[in-house]
């Protein structure tokens, strides 16, 4: 899971493998979603495990990037 986060920059994500849920939106393999500067996500979870290709900015991402 993470939390809910919100974005600095652009953020790119395509899903790769499984699912995952955001709020109301449940995105699966080959679904591509983009956040925006000032945009907040809620929480993801997945109950299938996920594999996503993710471009954006390791600012908004504390709790995952070290």
């Amino acid at each position: 899971s993470l939390p809910a986060h919100g974005h600095r920059t652009c953020e790119e994500c395509l899903v790769l493998e499984g699912e995952f849920t955001m709020g109301d939106l449940t995105l699966h393999a080959g679904d591509f979603v983009t956040g925006h500067p000032g945009e907040a996500h809620p929480p993801a979870t997945t109950r299938t495990g996920v594999l996503v290709y993710l471009r954006g900015a390791v600012d908004d991402y504390p709790f995952a990037c070290r």
